[in-house]
């Protein structure tokens, strides 16, 4: 079968658009993430990505459930009650262009089923954005929705 125009037409940008996928760049970043619950109630805290690649540690509740359909009794993330601290320990990963991380924050000491429940805009769900390095965070409450401010990093002492 001999090539025409329009297969030529046709197959150009598919074969292009391959190209473009295939060049995507993933870098590694690592985080140091803390988070003190300034509410009156406990938060459910995790990490999550919103986009590629799938890492075990960066799946969100959505993904996690998919996943752990098996194990109704997996959880994802940490319960952190008021007036504690929870620090995620140093945690790397791999990026994608455009592909962030965030710290999701939750009202309350959720089920798996009730954080599947709680959409983005929800005054229940925070998604902080992470940036690489250290990232400290307080959660408060804010007439009956969830708020939280960044904390500055501490600088090291200046080296004699």
């Amino acid at each position: 079968m001999k090539p025409t125009p329009l297969s030529a037409f046709i197959l150009l940008p598919l074969l292009s658009s391959c190209s473009i996928v295939t060049n995507m760049t993933t870098a590694k970043a690592t985080f140091d993430v803390s988070v003190q619950n300034q509410s009156s109630q406990p938060i459910h805290v995790g990490l999550a990505k919103d986009g590629p690649p799938l890492e075990d540690d960066w799946w969100s509740p959505e993904e996690f459930a998919t996943f752990h359909s098996k194990h109704p009794d997996a959880m994802w993330g940490q319960t952190v009650l008021p007036g504690q601290t929870a620090t995620i320990p140093t945690i790397e990963g791999h990026f994608n262009d455009g592909v962030h991380g965030y710290l999701r924050v939750y009202a309350g000491d959720c089920s798996m089923s009730d954080m599947l429940a709680i959409s983005r805009h929800s005054p229940n769900r925070l998604d902080l954005p992470l940036a690489e390095g250290s990232n400290r965070f307080v959660v408060l409450n804010d007439h009956d929705q969830l708020s939280a401010r960044r904390l500055p990093v501490p600088t090291p002492p200046p080296t004699k």
